[in-house]
């Protein structure tokens, strides 16, 4: 079976594939920037930004809609999760600074983040990314008949899970306790202050 000896590989069929460079064409308001600098912040893989008409209020003004990238030839780890989410900071407050001029909203911008793996070290990995709304991720396979394909990956739940009426069950039980021991609480108390 091919594999990558390294991410840049990765990045360059995505980029070959998918992108297009800044210098080159940028007419249609897509962009594709590979090794995208954040000041003080990291080097994004991939950083695509689109630009579309978009309505602020009555004010008809261009939405940025930026989607960053981190790739991984083997598992993505936990660490990739956190370094997406730094890129991301890094962009935002960089955004956020320069949208406002003289009280005036210039833009207005959009934050995705897609995470690229072979496959992924932990189900704590696929659970923060099922949980955050902004953030996707893609496993790849190689093969000789159809090169690179990529599958998106979500709805992520333990195989060890109990059934659902178990734990409602059980819930419902730590509730009830819970909510007699506040009302026996609220009654020792209301009879102290009498």
């Amino acid at each position: 079976m091919p594999l990558l000896k390294t991410e840049a590989e990765l990045e360059q069929y995505i980029f070959d594939t998918f992108g297009t460079d800044f210098e080159w064409d940028c007419s249609d308001g897509d962009v594709l920037l590979r090794q995208f600098c954040i000041a003080g912040y990291g080097v994004a893989d991939l950083v695509q930004v689109s630009i579309v008409p978009a309505f602020y209020g009555r004010k008809n003004i261009p939405k940025l809609n930026i989607t960053i990238m981190e790739l991984r030839k083997d598992e993505v780890k936990l660490d990739a999760v956190g370094q997406i989410c730094r890129y991301r900071t890094g962009i935002s407050r960089a955004l956020d600074k320069m949208r406002n001029r003289n009280g005036n909203i210039l833009f207005t911008y959009e934050i995705e983040g897609i995470l690229v793996g072979k496959e992924y070290e932990s189900g704590d990995v696929c659970y923060v990314v099922d949980n955050s709304s902004w953030l996707s991720m893609f496993s790849f396979d190689i093969s000789l008949s159809d090169g690179i394909t990529f599958s998106y990956e979500e709805g992520w739940y333990s195989t060890k899970e109990k059934d659902s009426v178990d734990i409602n069950e059980k819930i419902f039980k730590t509730f009830t306790s819970m909510l007699r021991y506040c009302v026996t609480a609220n009654r020792k108390e209301a009879k102290a202050n009498v």
